[in-house]
This record gives C-alpha cells, sequence and structure tokens, in this order.
C-alpha cells in the first residue's frame, strides 16, 4: 500500500513539473540569452507582456492595423507562399480586424544575435494558418490585449480606493477587486 502511495506522489509531483515546464513568460524571454539551448521550441500556454496567459485553444480578438491597411505583425501563412511565388503581399488585410481566431501553437524562436521572442501559429476562419509575432502585435495594438498593464492596473485601483473612500463601494467589494487587480500590479 506505501510502495501504491508513494508511486502516486512521484507522478503527481512529475505531472505538476511538466505542466510548470509547459508555460513560457514575457520576463523569460526577455532575460534569455541563447533561445536555442535556454528554452523549449513550443509550448502550451505563454503569460504576455499584459500580465495575461494565453493557451493553445484560446480565442485572440484582431485588433487594427498598425499600418496603412494592413497588419505589420500578423501575416497569413499562405500568403508567405504567395509573396515568394507570385509577390503577393502576405500580411493580413484590414478586413479582418475584429474577428477571432485560434491558437494552434505558441513558440519560442530566435538567436542569440536576434534574441528570443514569442511566435503565435492561429487559425482564422475563411484565410487558415496565421503566423503572429505576438509581443509586436500585442504592442501595436494588432491583437486585441486580454489583460492588464501593471500601470492600468494600479491606476484602476486607485479608482477603487477612491470609490471606497467615498462610500460609494463597501471594503468587501474593493478587497475583492483589489485581489482581482493585484496580481497584474508588478
Amino acid at each position: 500500500m506505501n510502495k501504491k502511495i508513494a508511486l502516486l506522489v512521484t507522478i503527481a509531483s512529475l505531472t505538476m513539473t511538466s505542466v510548470a515546464q509547459q508555460t513560457v513568460t514575457y520576463e523569460m524571454i526577455q532575460n534569455c540569452v541563447n533561445p536555442k539551448k535556454e528554452l523549449e521550441k513550443s509550448y502550451e500556454a505563454y503569460t504576455a507582456s499584459d500580465n495575461h496567459t494565453y493557451r493553445i485553444g484560446d480565442d485572440i480578438i484582431v485588433g487594427i492595423p498598425s499600418s496603412n491597411k494592413r497588419f505589420t505583425f500578423i501575416q497569413s501563412e499562405l500568403g508567405q507562399a504567395g509573396a515568394f511565388l507570385i509577390g503577393t503581399d502576405p500580411r493580413l488585410s484590414a478586413e479582418h480586424a475584429g474577428k477571432k481566431m485560434k491558437i494552434k501553437k505558441i513558440s519560442v524562436d530566435g538567436s542569440k544575435k536576434k534574441g528570443a521572442y514569442i511566435t503565435i501559429r492561429a487559425y482564422l476562419q475563411g484565410v487558415g494558418g496565421i503566423d503572429i509575432q505576438f509581443e509586436n502585435a500585442l504592442q501595436n495594438g494588432e491583437i486585441k490585449s486580454f489583460g492588464m498593464t501593471s500601470d492600468a492596473a494600479m491606476e484602476q485601483l486607485k479608482k477603487e480606493k477612491d470609490k471606497l473612500d467615498m462610500n460609494l463601494i463597501t471594503e468587501e467589494e474593493y478587497n475583492k477587486r483589489k485581489e482581482e487587480l493585484i496580481k497584474y500590479i508588478k
């Protein structure tokens, strides 16, 4: 019986370790010196600079193009082939703004010289495979953020404190909102 318990504990700890290694974070990417040696190639989840964790299978929403009528950091997988073969533009067009894409793959790419970066492969209905330079797309509004920056969370927490001080919300409501916001504050 004790051997069975020990075996179950071992399996559980190995499972928890492998789950923990399935998430890569923005900080890991920023601190990486040699992407090919330090970080695995593919992950199940990515905790981005907006402090939100994006997972395989999640929907993300196309934002607005950062240049002219095309997205700079979002490209059609087929468009890349077309660009090579017949000279078409691989960048996603503005007509796709606001549409949902499903995350299919999260990977770390890069080199010692260029540093590490996150690439997300997604599926967009009517287009197919999409490659996203994720942090660039997120920071330029080409992908709508589901998270909150540290500064935005701090500002919102101050507003909630003001509401509490003016007796517009209860201590309990304030504490609940504080608990939600604190995870974004660094």
